[in-house]
């Protein structure tokens, strides 16, 4: 049983969680993590969207109290991207979001397709960074900045930039990147690393 878990900041993604719940579960390893959290070791957590919710709301309702829906609507960009299914598609996807393979999801809802497919790395807003900092003491990735073809934030009207990753420990589709000064760039908003 999952005794700690990240609390939920403002607009902050499942990704950003899981990725928090590693840092402070350290020496957790991406597959360890996955395993206690999906319930599978092999789970690709997406800055996007991520598969096995169903599975996940299970094993942290008793501490973040969100059932597989609030998980899905509050905690991913399912939100913005279910306006552009087909009405007899929504449902199909809806229900592979809440239990199947990430493989099996990406093929169906189209994410896999070039002109649409997001980063496997996270975006962030410099000004988002600097101000979560300022207000929460650390850094975290926002849901909006996660939606694939969004470059500009929308709060500050400043171009997004991608996490920065050592290419050595880029090893995988399974990378989870946390927000910190070494993965973000946040010397021209006065963050000094």
């Amino acid at each position: 049983m999952i005794a700690y878990f990240p609390e939920i900041l403002p607009d902050e993604s499942l990704y950003s969680l899981v990725c928090r719940y590693k840092k402070y579960n350290f020496p957790l390893n991406h597959h360890h993590v996955t395993q206690q959290l999906f319930g599978k070791t092999h789970i690709a957590v997406r800055p996007d969207l991520t598969v096995r919710l169903k599975e996940f709301s299970d094993r942290t309702f008793h501490i973040l109290k969100l059932d597989v829906s609030d998980v899905i609507y509050k905690l991913t960009i399912w939100p913005f991207y279910f306006h552009f299914l087909l009405p007899n598609r929504k449902g199909l996807l809806l229900d592979k979001l809440k239990k199947e393979t990430q493989k099996n999801f990406l093929q169906t809802s189209g994410l896999l397709n070039k002109y649409f497919f997001g980063s496997t790395l996270p975006k962030y807003c410099p000004v988002c960074m600097a101000d979560a900092y300022k207000y929460y003491g650390i850094f975290y990735w926002k849901k909006v900045h996660q939606i694939p073809s969004i470059l500009v934030c929308p709060i500050h009207n400043c171009f997004l930039k991608t996490a920065k990753v050592n290419e050595k420990e880029v090893t995988s589709f399974y990378q989870l990147v946390d927000a910190s000064q070494e993965s973000c760039d946040l010397n021209d908003v006065g963050i000094q690393q």
